[in-house]
């Protein structure tokens, strides 16, 4: 029977030593393939081995096994031992792989692991689930710096969320809508640089913007909150629209240097006096539901366009006649009486609505005529539209061309006529009451000219 050639065991040797550094390495996909071939004139064999994955462990055992593989044994030493050099060959390899593999530390986890361990714990972290923060996020964009896809906006309302520190992870967030939850601290939006639209109106906010302001916020609504003060706003500098209904603010202050703001609104405060707005470009103005006695704040407020100043006290229209753009003027629910000092308003060429309902002037029966008469320019009065119609009677009662006024002296005239025939002729004459009979209503030739051929008249 013929030997087999050596190179032949120290392949089937180095597979083995590999399978079991494969089998002891902690990762479990690690995958060994050896091919063993004989090279033509030669006696010796060359292996060749390739691992399916990264393992360290793996790889390091591979390359033990080749340096082993081609280093020839010790003569003087196998025959100490009793073996022969083959078998010193196998012997060696095995106690070099060995103490190499003792020597190699433990598999560290992948970056891919570490990545998705991280990702868990950041959402177990979140103060709401994360479907709900989710469906929140909307408006892909691109990052000013890398252009990657960003949000733009996230909306969650009534989440009971109490703490926002998460949004720093979000730092190219430009609108945010926060409503109705628990918020009482903002400090994490300084975080925020591009953010344009601010939403945490019913909230648990007792200061006003109390963060560094991000360069381009322009419009915030901290409504229905428990602010007290206002505070400085100017470092706001861009800021634009201004929402503080129902929180517990009394006096106006902190808005002088913001050149930027169009829209104030402060309904439901408790506001005794305007004050603060001087020379400020506000195009809006809400202050109804305070307890204002007086408009002398608003006198500076050239581009004023819309003042809602319902439910206060105020007695005087003073300076209103100075604003001349404004359009929409409610001063309903206040202690206005006379009818004849809103003449002082017709120099408000572009006033086409104006509120007075619930105002003791209204309780005059001719309020409303007399009011469309004064302000010929109005197009809606108390919510109602004024229509062609009553503009001609306004102008028939109190202020009536020559014509009408002929054609009403020629009616009088001619009742008087028809009274003197009667008496003669023994005719019943019907009064304007319905009396006297039913032959001839004299009240209705006063009336024989209709109002809109008097008005076509002049």
């Amino acid at each position: 029977m013929s030997k087999k050639p050596p190179a032949a065991s120290t392949s089937r040797v180095s597979s083995a030593v590999t399978s079991k550094l494969t089998k002891s390495s902690t990762n479990s996909t690690t995958r060994l393939s050896t091919t063993s071939r004989r090279r033509p004139g030669s006696g010796k064999s060359t292996s060749q081995t390739s691992l399916a994955n990264s393992g360290s462990r793996a790889n390091l055992g591979s390359r033990s096994v080749s340096r082993a593989s081609v280093r020839p044994g010790s003569a003087g030493d196998n025959k100490s031992r009793g073996r022969t050099p083959q078998e010193g060959t196998v012997a060696s390899v095995e106690d070099e792989v060995l103490k190499e593999d003792q020597a190699v530390p433990d598999v560290e986890e992948t970056p891919a692991v570490n990545e998705e361990a991280e990702y868990r714990r950041r959402v177990e972290a979140l103060p709401v689930p994360f479907e709900v923060l989710k469906r929140g996020l909307s408006n892909l964009g691109r990052s000013p710096e890398e252009l990657k896809q960003v949000y733009t906006k996230l909306s969650i309302p009534n989440a009971n969320i109490s703490q926002i520190s998460f949004l720093q992870n979000y730092r190219y967030l430009q609108i945010l809508e926060l409503p109705g939850n628990s918020i009482s601290d903002t400090s994490t939006l300084s975080h925020l640089r591009y953010l344009t639209h601010l939403d945490l109106s019913s909230n648990k906010l007792t200061k006003a913007l109390d963060f560094d302001p991000p360069y381009n916020l322009q419009h915030v609504d901290l409504s229905k909150n428990q602010i007290t003060e206002i505070g400085q706003m100017g470092r706001h500098r861009f800021l634009a629209k201004l929402c503080l209904d129902r929180n517990l603010i009394r006096i106006i202050s902190g808005l002088e240097d913001c050149r930027y703001l169009t829209h104030l609104s402060l309904r439901n405060n408790g506001i005794l006096m305007i004050e603060g707005l001087e020379g400020l470009p506000i195009r809006y103005l809400d202050l109804r539901y305070n307890r204002i006695a007086n408009l002398e704040g608003l006198a500076t407020l050239g581009d004023l366009e819309d003042l809602y100043i319902g439910h206060n006290c105020i007695t005087s229209l003073t300076p209103l006649p100075s604003l001349p753009s404004l359009r929409f003027v409610d001063l309903s629910f206040n202690n206005l009486n006379s009818i004849d000092s809103l003449a002082q308003l017709q120099v408000l060429i572009h006033l086409r609505d104006l509120y007075l309902s619930d105002n003791p002037l209204t309780n005059s029966p001719s309020y409303r005529l007399r009011t469309v008469f004064l302000l010929s320019q109005l197009t809606v009065l108390d919510g109602l539209p004024v229509s062609p119609e009553e503009k001609v009677a306004a102008i028939n009662k109190y202020n009536p061309p020559p014509s009408v006024v002929a054609s009403v002296h020629h009616a009088a005239m001619l009742k008087r006529q028809i009274r003197r025939e009667a008496k003669l002729n023994k005719v019943d004459v019907v009064d304007g009451d319905g009396s006297g009979g039913e032959e001839l209503d004299l009240d209705a030739l006063v009336e024989v000219v209709h109002p809109g051929e008097r008005c076509s008249s002049v």
